[in-house]
Formats: C-alpha cells, structure tokens, sequence
C-alpha cells in the first residue's frame, strides 16, 4: 500500500508528487496521458510570473513562497525553469487590473515603476498605447518553462522514490476512512491518503461535490517579428494590456517562432474536456491579431505555431484547495482559472501537507471550498 496517491501529475499535481517524496511519503502518480503533455493546461512553453497580483493581494505572500520554491527546484535540477525579464501592465489607472496591481504592491513594499503613455513610449519601442493609459512595471515579473517546469518536479520525485502511472485513465475512487482505493482502465491501487489535481476533469472525479466549475478554451498563437523590439534578450518583458476589447497578455521573443499572445477572457465553453478541439476554428485569433495591429507595431499577421488549452473557473475565478469535506483522508485542488501555474509548488506543498496534516495554514483560508458551500 501506498502512503499516498495524486491523480493527475500535470503542473499541480507534478508539484503535489514531489513535495510528498520530499516529506518521504511513499506516492504514486496516476495521469490519463503521459509525462509533461499537452491535452490539459500546462503546456504552451512558457508561462507569467509575477508578484504585483492584481487578482488579489492575498496571493501575493504565496507567490513569495512560489518564487523561492521555483529557485530551489531550479538548484535541485540544474535547469532553467524561470527567467525574470521584467513584466509590463498598461491600463486606465483606475481599472480592475492596473488598480489591482498598485494595491498588491503598495501592501506588499514590491517595487513598482509607474508611467504614462508618453514615457511608456520611448520605454517599451515594440508596444503603442492609448493615452489615457498608465503603464506599469514590475521588474520581478518574468516566465515559467512550464513542461520543463513539470517534468523537474516529476524528474525529482522519481528520485525521491515516487511512482508514475501513466496512460492510465482513473474509473473510480472510494474512501473507507483510513484508506483509499483508486481503479483505474488497468489496475487498482491503495493508499492512505488521496490527491486530486486533475485540472479540467476534477468535477468529473468529484461529482458528490458539485463543484462551481466550468471550462473554458483558449486559443494562443505564436508572431513572428519584423525588429528586435520584442525579444527577450533585447530587454522585451512579458506584458499585460487591458485594451477596450479585452485584456491581453503575452511573452518575449525567445526563438524562431516569434511572440505569443493570448486573450484573457472571453473564450468558448467546453462541455467535455476529452473532446476539446485543438485544431484552430474561424476567428480563433481574430481578437488576438486585432490587438497586435493596435497595440504591437512590428507584429506580424500570420502566426507561426498556434496551440489550445484549457482554463477550470470557479465563479469568482480565485482556486479551490481544500480537504474533502466527508473524507478527511482526500485533498484536492481546482479551478486555477488561468493564472494558477506560477503558483503550482506552493499548492503542491499545502496539498501534502493538508492529506498530512489534515489541516491548512492561514494563507489559503481564502481558497477555501466553504466559500461556495455558505452561499
């Protein structure tokens, strides 16, 4: 018997996996595909992070943790996961994001660069803005190598004598108390303890709960460049812009395939995760080269490489991260409503901790699942 297992192994449940060998539980990991892919949500090169948190402040001492967790993963590797380069946030001032941002740094001592339209200009060559926009800078912000990200922690937990399962899709799971019995198309395993970090395919193997999710898709592609005002090593950040169509957000030139750019919000439901569509549709990108025209100057059109993921909402788009509330022996983690990754081996040291412990530290009371029970 096992001491513990973690269905699915992608960025949350990669991290979950190694801080549990880390703590010398003996774990296995059970994913439905294999190491590092690209049929969920953390795939797609490269990823934000960023410690001016406009979503909410409370985040910001759990990304403090993240940041050192990610250099600690860095040194056990060898590797190169991060890479600060900077991140630029453009906005009305008195907007969500950018008002947001200033909050978070301001209760945070986190330093800040602020500019108008005119001084972002001569600043930042590869972007335009309206002139009503503030401009901000948070010189920590940077990216994540999100599949090498994945992969190190699985590598490391390995190490660590966990086991991985994988292309191994899970039927079914029963609690008894003190044990747990996860079937799968092939097998069936125990264990002590249970984690669940399934991403767009948790509230199919939570069903009793009834989770406030819903899944959404989202296309991104790749532009190649016509200068070298958007690659990294020419200074170029990672970027956030709230236009009035929308917020976008985006990455430096790191190779020949140019700048990746995403939107935000507004994206297609998905009714069944296993179904999701990965070719690009008409009008996929249709906002996205609409945004580069206005506010990109050197982008080109057509893009290079093009691929699709998935973000899991919740109605308030903070995570879930709790404990069962029938079996205390069964954590689990969802609803990362696209900007949880940065995060990923804080989550994956509260979910150990949480099927150890059977309790939660402070810091991540706001994420909790009573939330949605008491409303």
């Amino acid at each position: 018997m096992h001491d513990s297992i973690v269905i699915g192994i992608g960025g949350m449940g990669a991290a979950t996996l190694y801080h549990l060998a880390k703590r010398g539980h003996k774990v296995l990991g059970i994913d439905q595909f294999g190491i590092a892919h690209d049929r969920g949500s953390s795939h797609g090169q490269t990823r934000i992070v960023r410690r001016a948190y406009f979503e909410h402040e409370n985040y910001v001492p759990l990304l403090n943790d993240a940041y050192k967790l990610w250099d600690i993963l860095q040194d056990e590797t060898e590797q190169e996961l991060k890479r600060i380069c900077g991140m630029m946030i453009a906005g009305r001032s008195d907007g969500p994001i950018n008002a947001g941002t200033r909050r978070s740094a301001e209760l945070h001592g986190i330093p800040l660069e602020v500019n108008d339209a005119n001084e972002a200009l001569k600043k930042y060559p590869g972007f335009s803005f309206d002139d009503d926009m503030e401009i901000l800078f948070d010189p920590g912000g940077g990216l994540l190598f999100v599949e090498e990200c994945v992969s190190a922690h699985l590598t490391m937990a390995i190490q660590m004598g966990a086991e991985i399962k994988t292309n191994e899709p899970v039927l079914s799971w029963h609690s008894h108390g003190n044990s747990v019995t996860v079937k799968t198309a092939t097998n069936s395993y125990n264990a002590q303890s249970l984690v669940i970090t399934a991403g767009a395919w948790t509230s199919k193997l939570l069903k009793d709960l009834r989770l406030p999710l819903h899944i959404e898709r989202v296309a991104y592609g790749w532009f190649p460049t016509e200068n070298n005002a958007h690659r990294i090593d020419s200074g170029a950040p990672v970027f956030g812009i709230q236009s009035p169509n929308g917020f976008f957000y985006g990455f430096p030139q790191l190779n020949d395939r140019g700048v990746k750019v995403a939107e935000h919000a507004g994206n297609e439901l998905v009714a069944d995760p296993s179904n999701l569509t990965r070719d690009l549709t008409s009008g996929d990108l249709d906002a996205v080269q609409s945004f580069t025209r206005q506010y990109m100057p050197g982008i080109r059109q057509k893009h290079t490489h093009h691929s699709v993921c998935m973000y899991t909402m919740t109605p308030d788009k903070h995570f879930i991260v709790d404990l069962h509330p029938e079996y205390a022996n069964v954590a689990f983690a969802c609803g990362f409503s696209g900007h949880g990754f940065k995060i990923a081996p804080v989550i994956g040291s509260a979910l150990a901790d949480l099927v150890r412990k059977r309790v939660t530290t402070d810091s991540l009371n706001f994420l909790s699942l009573r939330r949605f029970l008491h409303s």
